[in-house]
């Protein structure tokens, strides 16, 4: 009767070891963009949230007969119910975050855009959404340009030139 033997020999464990090193090599590069892409892809899609939503504004700021009205400094919607000076659009339960300041009209500001908006993990800087985990926020954001008149629409821009 033979004896067998159950196991690797040398060889073969240090061929394995190898082959994954190779494998590692490879991937890592990949594993530690994924970070600064998923940023880079969320600011992007930000970009369209921000159309959609202000172009909601908009239905809802024509509908309440303002589209023709420039922006007024003194329309503050977080603090009065409605707001004192408008135009304003009211998005429904009377509570100061349903009242958005508007300007021809869309959104007046970044601010009251983002009203409207759930921003996990990006923060408002003046007219910029810019992503809070980003090393240069300033070159991972997107810049918000408001209605100029009733005839130019508001921009959004997007910058993910260093997102890492």
């Amino acid at each position: 009767m033979r004896v067998t033997e159950a196991g690797y020999n040398m060889l073969e464990l240090i061929m394995a070891i190898a082959i994954m090193g190779v494998l590692a090599a490879v991937a890592a590069p990949k594993f530690m963009n994924a970070n600064t892409a998923a940023r880079a892809t969320t600011v992007t899609s930000l970009r369209w949230t921000l159309d959609t939503t202000n172009k909601f504004i908009y239905v809802k700021a024509a509908s309440a007969g303002v589209i023709e009205k420039a922006g007024n400094a003194d329309c503050k919607s977080g603090a009065d119910v409605p707001p004192a000076a408008g135009p304003y659009v009211n998005f429904g339960d009377g509570t100061n975050s349903s009242y958005v300041c508007t300007a021809f009209g869309f959104a007046r500001d970044a601010t009251e855009l983002a009203r409207r908006i759930d921003l996990e993990d990006i923060v408002v800087n003046g007219n910029s959404f810019r992503h809070s985990k980003a090393a240069d926020k300033t070159s991972c954001e997107v810049i918000y340009t408001p209605a100029a008149s009733s005839a130019t629409p508001p921009t959004h821009a997007v910058d993910i030139a260093d997102c890492s």
